[in-house]
């Protein structure tokens, strides 16, 4: 029930900052304040991983992650960040309650920065079972990425020596908390050189859907074939031992349309009402190509997680089409319809998904 207040909030505080410019500070900081509240004080038992990172952060061994005090194959840098952590408590609401703000306040800092309307992104991402699932397990990998976002606040706030030099130390610590980044950054220096047209942001969007219902199998033999490349190698260990598992993105789904249109849709939505500047800033093109690449990796079990990073990038920004086109913004919200549809199905529905996720019922950390 908890999620579904969220998203009638986060609507209600879109709707006043749509409707007034000198509201949308105040707006932004209650938003931004429910966003990270959801996140931050959720119970020990809310997110599929979330009891077992608990264990392992106290010190004790958990059947997922082993020991933090025996050094285990977790990566080096989550290890370090644990271990910082427990400087301070051993509780476990000091684990959820600082990971959540490090996951999450570089996300906070750009959609300051550069969305117009940071209560619309808010509410994208509470309509996204899949983002709130992500959001709630994913503890490492969510770390990883808040250091690359961090690395891209400084980046694209000022390119002097110390920022330069503050993000690589970042991206180095992302690549040492999850293994992910070794993949996401080589495609996050592409799309920072490669412009992009609308012709071919279409065509990469509406594409992947087309190709991805024809070639199933074969996306599915690609992308399984690059994780085998990679699986000798230690370093990928946590990211491919979890290639044949179903849970861990779309798999099952691509012949499904319905799984993968809303976001198709919502991306060539952004596409049409952006401007030639604004189809080429760095949101924008990892809106367009990590919606491409998650289509059409979407019969593949990891696809979600290794494109996760540009997802969450794309929702900093929100073209300022939809500040002054009405109809562009109705527009916008069919996608977001028929997310909060589908998400409320899966509210009164969850056994069939909560097994792996364990984000129902929702419980505060306090209760």
């Amino acid at each position: 029930m908890i999620y579904v207040v969220l998203i009638f909030l986060f609507f209600l505080l879109f709707v006043c900052e749509y409707k007034s410019r000198q509201k949308v500070l105040y707006t932004f900081w209650i938003g931004t304040f429910l966003f990270l509240a959801l996140f931050a004080f959720r119970g020990d038992n809310v997110g599929g991983d979330t009891s077992e990172y608990c264990i392992y952060y106290e010190g004790k061994t958990s059947t997922t992650y082993g020991s933090l005090k025996l050094n285990d194959d977790i990566e080096i840098g989550f290890r370090w960040i644990c271990m910082a952590l427990q400087k301070i408590s051993l509780s476990h609401f000091w684990f959820l309650f600082s990971t959540s703000l490090i996951s999450l306040v570089p996300f906070v800092l750009l959609l300051k920065k550069y969305s117009s309307l940071p209560n619309l992104s808010y509410l994208y991402i509470s309509c996204s079972f899949t983002m709130i699932v992500c959001l709630e397990t994913h503890i490492r990998q969510n770390i990883a990425t808040a250091f690359i976002m961090m690395a891209l606040y400084l980046l694209l706030k000022a390119q002097n020596k110390k920022n330069i030099i503050i993000s690589a130390v970042l991206i180095v610590a992302g690549i040492l908390t999850h293994t992910s980044i070794y993949l996401i950054f080589p495609l996050l220096l592409l799309i920072y050189f490669v412009k992009l047209t609308k012709k071919a942001s279409y065509i990469l969007v509406i594409g992947s859907c087309l190709v991805t219902l024809i070639f199933t199998d074969f996306f599915s033999q690609m992308f399984t074939g690059l994780m085998m490349l990679i699986s000798p190698y230690e370093t990928f260990s946590n990211l491919t031992r979890y290639m044949d598992s179903d849970k861990y993105g779309l798999s099952g789904k691509a012949g499904q349309f319905i799984s993968f249109f809303p976001t198709a849709l919502w991306a060539l939505i952004n596409i049409y009402y952006a401007s030639k500047d604004e189809l080429n800033n760095m949101f924008m093109k990892c809106l367009v190509v990590g919606t491409s690449v998650t289509i059409m990796a979407s019969s593949f079990g990891m696809s979600f997680r290794m494109m996760y990073a540009l997802v969450l990038l794309s929702y900093c920004y929100i073209p300022m089409a939809y500040r002054k086109n009405t109809k562009a913004m109705l527009i916008n919200f069919i996608p977001i319809l028929m997310l909060t549809y589908r998400f409320i199905m899966y509210t009164k529905s969850p056994a069939q998904i909560n097994t792996d996720t364990h984000w129902l019922p929702y419980m505060f950390i306090f209760e």
